[in-house]
């Protein structure tokens, strides 16, 4: 019985993916650390075409794995489609106002049972289940997780209004998300989509506090998606087809201009990605691709070659991994493929 994987949607206008749930993984970057106690280690990948498609007809032999520039020996490759345990969280602050139409899209995309000809999958993705959350000036949960599609459609006209105050607690409501999901998903994998077009300016929490809980949690990773499309159309409106207006009349504060760094960090972090919509209707289209992705994600098992040797290593050390396609000429970077692994590095005690 295939088992389920937990995905969480964090809208909030300001975006694969964790491990099979058979091995310890917290996904990302550099700074997303597995400590695994276990010979095998297990990384989950996404591949993208060149046209921004999710390719899904690789084969084993198709990846390579470094550690640490080493390649190493993949002992298994598994690609399976596997339910989802989705928790949606949508920023319902005033700025969200002109967004909110796109944003009931987004939901409702997310909602929508895939469309497959293939009995097996069918089953597997009636075994999703979904959870929403809203933020403004705080985060509060509106529907606890179920597998009843409708009626999370039914509620979706009352949970969805927007606050008419300015402020966002971005960050908490992220802790929100990932701990709700840690505590009721199960032995299962999490995903979660941040969108926001904005920064956060009312959490508790700080970037800090997220990413040290990011580097616990297992099987979770954090996507963001920044909606661009009013900044970009006040850099527009800054030329009226002959004078540059000056830029200090559309300055931005540093609090901004760092906020999608910030976002891209702890996505990385989770071992997720961050995406930009540059119009509104990007917002449920990236949504369609991250749950495509999240269901056809690839997962890599090794044993390290310091492992098979059955010594402990002499001190603590994060080990950085690399994953890329061959042949390169086929399915190089410079052919348009992108690869995203779940996580980037893994930590070994020592002894």
């Amino acid at each position: 019985m295939a088992k389920k994987h937990a995905v969480i949607l964090c809208l909030t206008l300001s975006f694969l993916f964790p491990a099979h749930p058979c091995a310890q993984q917290s996904g990302g970057s550099e700074n997303q650390v597995i400590k695994a106690d276990v010979k095998l280690v297990q990384v989950p990948v996404v591949v993208f075409g060149p046209k921004g498609e999710v390719v899904i007809d690789l084969k084993c032999e198709n990846f390579r794995l470094y550690v640490d520039g080493v390649e190493q020996k993949i002992s298994n490759c598994l690609h399976d489609p596997v339910p989802l345990a989705i928790a949606i969280v949508v920023d319902l602050s005033s700025s969200m106002r002109p967004y909110v139409t796109f944003l009931q899209e987004a939901v409702y995309e997310a909602l929508d049972e895939p469309q497959t000809d293939n009995q097996l999958h069918r089953e597997v993705y009636r075994g999703d289940k979904f959870m929403v959350i809203t933020f403004a000036s705080r985060a509060s949960l509106k529907i606890a997780f179920t597998s009843d599609r409708e009626e999370v459609k039914k509620q979706l006209p009352r949970v969805l209004i927007v606050d008419t105050k300015g402020t966002t607690a971005l960050y908490d409501a992220l802790y929100l998300g990932v701990k709700e999901v840690q505590a009721k998903a199960g032995n299962i994998r999490r995903v979660v989509i941040v969108v926001t077009d904005g920064v956060d300016n009312h959490s508790r929490y700080k970037p800090r506090d997220i990413r040290a809980m990011l580097k616990e949690v297992k099987d979770t990773q954090v996507f963001s998606i920044t909606a661009v499309y009013d900044f970009f159309l006040d850099l527009l409106h800054a030329f009226d087809g002959r004078v540059k207006v000056e830029a200090a009349e559309y300055e931005i504060s540093e609090k901004e201009r760092q906020g999608p760094k910030v976002l891209k960090n702890l996505t990385e972090a989770a071992g997720g990605e961050a995406f930009n919509a540059y119009t509104p209707g990007d917002i449920p289209r990236i949504v369609r691709s991250i749950l495509y992705a999240a269901r056809h994600e690839y997962y890599l098992t090794f044993v390290p070659e310091d492992e098979e040797s059955g010594q402990p290593a002499d001190i603590d050390r994060t080990h950085k991994i690399k994953v890329v396609l061959v042949p390169e000429d086929k399915y190089g970077r410079v052919k348009g493929y992108q690869v995203i692994p779940g996580r980037r590095s893994y930590y070994r005690p020592g002894k």
